[in-house]
């Protein structure tokens, strides 16, 4: 961002937050918006919202009477800027929002409301924030994935399958930080003797070619069903992010809040898909395990 368009965007929102608090204020009740990166029936979105909600009722916040939410879900994600557009005209303090894709369609509709973001990797990449300690601007939040963790991946699958010597870095470069995860990637992999084969996707057609073209140059096995996951606990996220949108509520300006860190990580093991791939799971990772499918 350039100096003076940098001055311009602080100028406005230093304007824009006091009178559109007070507004509000006026009425008995605070206004924020939610706009969700998946379906409203989605399991994991309705565990998050409800994890959002009670850490807010514990800050004083409650729903239907101290404030109002206002919730968009997509049907897909064509409609991103177009719920982002019918938020932004509801006019509400703060906007909570959920992934990469999401925070960039509400970043180019508002330079004066509040964001809070979660479920994105690399905002200073993406053009969210100027830093992860003064993020500068209207947004801030708590990051999905420290680069680092591609190699925590990789150590895992060496870990469960020790003959392992190839693997592929599946992710869409559209809303996922690519090559934030690949550098990572292949810094680590050399320490494991591992080749990391870059495989970047569009859609699930893509992700289909991309898999059974990898099988073919060497993967034994290509089963249906995930075999490990490790990542962060996606609730607690957005517990953390409920913290944020209670001080933005309170007063504090979003560019002093610095971008948070995930708190709490989750490993899951897929020993269904494990005896089917032939894999033997050492006990030093079921011990390490949250949840053990089987």
């Amino acid at each position: 961002m350039r100096r003076r368009e940098f001055i311009t965007f602080v100028g406005s929102t230093a304007v824009a937050w006091p009178l559109a608090a007070r507004a509000q204020q006026a009425s008995g009740m605070r206004r924020i918006g939610v706009l969700m990166g998946t379906p409203a029936q989605d399991a994991e979105s309705k565990a998050e919202l409800a994890g959002f909600r009670d850490s807010l009722a514990k800050l004083g916040w409650i729903e239907g009477s101290t404030i109002h939410i206002d919730y968009r879900f997509p049907a897909n994600p064509d409609q991103y800027p177009i719920l982002a557009k019918e938020l932004i005209a509801l006019r509400p303090e703060v906007i909570l929002a959920q992934s990469t894709p999401v925070a960039a369609a509400l970043q180019r509709e508002t330079r004066a409301i509040a964001i809070v973001f979660t479920n994105v990797s690399d905002p200073i990449g993406w053009g969210f924030v100027s830093s992860l300690a003064l993020p500068g601007g209207n947004l801030t939040g708590v990051i999905a994935y420290e680069s680092g963790i591609a190699g925590k991946w990789l150590a895992m699958l060496k870990e469960i399958a020790p003959r392992l010597k190839r693997a592929a870095l599946l992710a869409n470069p559209k809303t996922t930080a690519f090559d934030y995860f690949l550098q990572n990637a292949k810094t680590a992999a050399a320490s494991l003797d591992l080749e990391v084969v870059p495989s970047p996707i569009n859609d699930i057609a893509d992700l289909e070619q991309k898999i059974e073209s990898f099988a073919r140059v060497g993967r034994y096995v290509v089963a249906e069903g995930g075999l490990m996951a490790y990542g962060v606990d996606v609730v607690d996220a957005f517990q953390q992010g409920a913290s944020y949108v209670s001080r933005i509520l309170g007063g504090e300006n979003p560019a002093d809040l610095p971008v948070q860190v995930p708190t709490k990580y989750e490993t899951v093991l897929n020993l269904k898909t494990a005896k089917a791939l032939g894999l033997s799971v050492p006990s030093s990772l079921l011990v390490r395990a949250d949840e053990v499918i089987e």
